[in-house]
């Protein structure tokens, strides 16, 4: 095959910037905008540091709506830059942890990933997205994006090569390029490969496969018609002994069939109602959001909250085969993440976005790691991790069930832990698509109340309030305006942050977090009291006229 690299005047487009984690754009302003991509991908290789110089690249999607083109362009854009080692998903598939264990297996300098998570997609309505990973696996960190963003700013050439034929990427193999008398290769890769060699090394799974067919372990797997479906049933039938009938949702489509891929109550809501019922015939069920990275928890009578599974696993980590090997040197979690495991063992706090954790990993600090937006992970990758996170739910089961000589249901070692340690009440109320300026001026009303606001929970004063400021304790650096948080003295917490996940509009998430040793009262009555007191300290319906939150996990 020949390449011929062409250079063609541009200008910039507006609105080009990476949130928390990449590029999140309604599919069709993508499609619908002349040179879109090619302009956002060169500003990609013209300001990340790991695409300055040629080197291995991996190439990987959640199989969403304009992936396939966007990849053609991120290959064509890397050879007009002289990258000769290119390693793409077969069909553009790749999870994102997939992704991130490849990159790190492979030694890769860089991977792109073509997913906006756990938002819609297809061709009207849904969304698309892209992120950058570095060499370490992880998401590019905020001064690599802020680069990308600068050159997407003032972008006026797109350099790109020119195919003489389409390429081929539905099958496993090599395909060879002559690009102006440069060999370049790229390496079709079966997307499973990888991740599921890292999986062998973190978990024992003859022991699961025993203990599931032992107990004839009833589980539900939800894959929300994303990438995930080629990786469950490799997991789950091939490597647990599951039957097929335990997928659902488990073909890849470029408009997810319709579904909302955001593994939530709501969103979910096929699995909650075939799972937790006292009456179910299913002893677990697990859902996984768009690129894989996400991770739904539940069991019979049980919704395991990710802040409660984080705390969890802090205790249980000795039954998971990864930890016994590499030791458990720490966890970290996301501020807007309940407390609950603070009560378990000592933490470190960071802002929203996995590439937070990063450094802590890379010098660590820390093993274990995890955000409300249900994200578990572990220092074996830089990414979270959805279907590790469902194996280590297992194998706490095991361990557990032999320990007892019975199987051990999920709600039974989650009222366990609550008996224990206490329980953190804890909720989020998701305003979605409100006008941007109206919540940018809802928070900076907030901010400047924040030494002078009064309130109070039922008669507890407020201890403090501010905005979140993250002290990185690695590398020193300072990161602002992570999150307006309410304070009271008995450790209750109302949180406000804008998402940066969303592509229209702005997101308005607020979090309520309240810690008892009575882990059997109702919620709703627990947490009504802040509910009331966040209203009014923000004034949230007079700045977007939403009475009511869109979505409540």
């Amino acid at each position: 095959m020949q390449a011929t690299i062409k250079r063609y005047p541009t200008t910039p487009i507006s609105g080009q910037t990476m949130g928390t984690s990449g590029l999140r754009k309604r599919a069709s302003e993508v499609e619908n905008t002349p040179n879109y991509l090619e302009n956002f991908v060169n500003a990609m290789f013209n300001a990340a540091s790991n695409l300055q110089k040629p080197g291995k690249i991996i190439i990987g999607g959640d199989g969403r709506y304009l992936n396939l083109k966007a990849l053609d362009i991120i290959i064509r854009v890397a050879l007009s830059r002289g990258f000769t080692d290119i390693v793409v998903g077969k069909s553009g598939f790749m999870s994102t942890p997939a992704e991130s264990a490849t990159i790190i297996r492979r030694k890769a300098e860089a991977g792109f990933i073509m997913t906006a998570s756990h938002n819609p997609a297809g061709k009207e309505h849904g969304d698309f997205g892209l992120k950058l990973n570095m060499s370490n696996g992880g998401p590019a960190p905020i001064e690599v994006t802020s680069k990308i963003e600068e050159s997407a700013r003032n972008i006026k050439e797109i350099v790109i090569a020119e195919l003489n034929k389409p390429l081929n990427i539905d099958s496993v193999g090599d395909i060879e390029i002559e690009c102006e008398g440069k060999k370049a290769v790229v390496h079709v890769i079966d997307p499973l490969e990888d991740y599921i060699a890292y999986l062998h090394e973190c978990f024992d799974f003859e022991n699961l496969k025993q203990f599931v067919s032992k107990y004839h372990l009833k589980v539900q797997v939800d894959g929300f018609n994303a990438v995930t479906g080629i990786y469950n049933k490799k997991v789950f039938c091939e490597l647990l002994g599951l039957p097929e009938s335990s997928l659902k949702n488990a073909v890849p489509m470029p408009d997810f069939g319709g579904k909302h891929p955001d593994p939530n109550l709501t969103y979910a809501a096929e699995l909650v109602h075939a799972v937790i019922p006292e009456d179910s015939p299913y002893d677990i069920g697990f859902a996984f959001d768009g690129d894989g990275d996400r991770n739904l928890i539940v069991g019979r009578g049980a919704f395991v909250s990710p802040s409660d599974s984080l705390a969890i696993l802090s205790t249980k980590y000795n039954d998971i085969p990864f930890f016994v090997k590499n030791g458990f040197k720490g966890v970290a979690r996301s501020m807007p993440t309940s407390a609950a495991v603070d009560h378990v063992t000592s933490i470190t706090e960071t802002p929203t976005g996995w590439k937070f954790f990063g450094n802590l990993m890379d010098s660590g600090k820390i093993s274990l790691c995890g955000e409300e937006s249900f994200g578990t992970g572990c220092c074996g990758i830089r990414e979270k991790d959805g279907i590790w996170a469902a194996l280590c739910w297992v194998s706490i089961l095991a361990a557990e069930s032999e320990r007892a000589q019975r199987l051990v249901g999920v709600k039974e070692i989650l009222e366990n832990h609550w008996a224990k340690y206490g329980r953190n009440y804890y909720q989020r109320y998701d305003f979605d698509e409100v006008d941007k300026k109206a919540a940018e001026d809802m928070m900076q009303m907030m901010r400047d109340n924040a030494k002078t606001v009064k309130c109070d929970l039922n008669g507890v004063p407020l201890k403090f309030c501010d905005d979140f400021e993250y002290h990185d304790s690695v590398d020193g650096s300072v990161t602002s305006k992570q999150g307006i948080r309410f304070v009271f003295e008995d450790g209750s917490r109302i949180i406000f942050r804008l998402s940066g996940t969303g592509s229209v509009g702005a997101t308005i998430r607020v979090y309520f977090d309240k810690y008892s040793k009575d882990y059997k009262a109702d919620q709703t009555k627990v947490l009504a009291d802040m509910v009331t007191v966040a209203y009014a300290v923000s004034q949230i319906t007079k700045f977007t006229g939403r009475e009511k939150p869109s979505v409540v996990t």
